[in-house]
């Protein structure tokens, strides 16, 4: 077998493997990671953009907000909503 080939054939094996019993290729742990933080980091940047102006002055880091405070700021503007539509019927967006 010429030099630098074992490694070529070992990947060729491990690519082969990479399907599960059922035929589906399986995603690598690191990569099924990476999209759920892209995931988690998308949807908190929608959820920061979506927090009203009189919420976000009550914080003076706005402009350097960790993902806690958007959470917190989220939660805040929700229950403010929910009481101020107590017994009000909303219809679903």
């Amino acid at each position: 077998m010429p030099e630098g080939s074992s490694g070529v054939l070992a990947d060729d094996l491990r690519n082969r493997n990479a399907r599960s019993r059922n035929g589906t290729l399986k995603r690598s742990k690191p990569d099924m990671e990476k999209r759920r933080r892209a995931r988690i980091n998308a949807s908190l940047a929608e959820l920061r953009a979506l927090i009203p102006d009189s919420v976000r002055k009550n914080n003076r880091r706005f402009s350097k907000m960790e993902k806690a405070d958007i959470l917190e700021m989220a939660v805040q503007y929700m229950r403010l909503l929910h009481n101020n539509t107590k017994g009000k019927i909303l219809p679903l967006l």
